[in-house]
């Protein structure tokens, strides 16, 4: 169904039967050029999503932390320092103590 020399394509295959009738889509440069920005458009938009799952996941993480530090038990703050030996607040580490479970 698929010319041989189209098979590892992994888009924009032709089949043999649109060969046959010419029902190739983008034919002209036109179409092409249509085709192109489309395509860039959606890889856009799945970038934007991907970043908004990536925000959304850090704040989640954040609130699930704060929520976590408001709760019962023993915690310790690991402290991490960066390259001028002062604390950096942006990767501060908790470690809470292993509680026995009853």
């Amino acid at each position: 169904e698929i010319l041989s020399e189209l098979v590892d394509h992994h888009h924009n295959r032709v089949r043999t039967s649109d060969l046959e009738h010419n029902k190739i889509e983008g034919e002209d440069e036109a179409a092409r050029h249509k085709i192109k920005r489309k395509r860039l458009k959606m890889y856009r938009e799945l970038a934007a999503r991907i970043d908004r799952k990536n925000a959304l996941g850090k704040l989640v993480r954040k609130a699930q932390t704060r929520r976590d530090l408001m709760g019962k038990g023993r915690k310790k703050k690991i402290v991490t320092l960066d390259e001028f030996g002062e604390e950096d607040k942006s990767k501060t580490i908790y470690k809470w103590s292993q509680q026995r479970k009853k």
